[in-house]
């Protein structure tokens, strides 16, 4: 699943930065040290050797909101979203572990300019995904809410995401809906 990696790296991450166990990450499993696992698992699908890319995570069909006849697959803007999260926390723990990995912040940087410049739509204020064929698409998840503090986001498209919380598309009286009720994936029952 897509999100284990940041799952993985997130882990790593918070136990060194809380507890200061720097030594942690210089610790062998199969073959690599953990600080060598947390990157490689921020290099997921991607190819150091060439500028960094928006993946396509083909027919993954992996959120559980979008199983129907409307998909959600290839390039998707969430999960490309959060491997800027990912770069930033791998070049942390090469740093705390005195190993620099800048090239990890310069694909992070290089990720938020791609990411806006092929994924953001400034007229409906949200991101798009790019189908099979190479268009681009338009579904309404709650998964971009969790790119919420993250600095792949900037300032525009904080607020366009922001100006989708209500009570129109998103809000219920008891929460979040997964997808918003003006989607044509959107189930009352989910």
């Amino acid at each position: 699943y897509m999100v284990n990696q940041e799952k993985i790296i997130g882990m790593i991450y918070y136990y060194v930065k809380n507890t200061g166990d720097v030594a942690f990450l210089n610790q062998v499993i199969d073959g690599k040290t953990i600080l060598e696992h947390a990157i490689l698992n921020a290099l997921v699908r991607d190819d150091p050797s060439k500028p960094v890319a928006l993946v396509d995570y083909g027919p993954s069909n992996s959120h559980l909101e979008l199983r129907r006849e409307h998909r959600y697959n290839h390039v998707m803007p969430d999960l490309n979203g959060r491997r800027h999260a990912n770069y930033l926390r791998a070049a942390r723990l090469a740093e705390w572990a005195g190993k620099p990995a800048p090239q990890l912040v310069e694909r992070a940087a290089a990720l938020k300019s791609l990411f806006k410049e092929k994924l953001w739509n400034p007229k409906t204020k949200w991101f798009d995904f790019i189908n099979e064929q190479g268009q681009p698409e338009t579904r309404y998840t709650v998964q971009m809410f969790k790119l919420f503090g993250s600095s792949v986001l900037d300032d525009e498209e904080e607020s366009g995401l922001l100006g989708h919380l209500n009570e129109r598309e998103f809000l219920s009286e008891h929460g979040l809906h997964s997808m918003a009720k003006g989607d044509p994936s959107y189930d009352p029952a989910d």
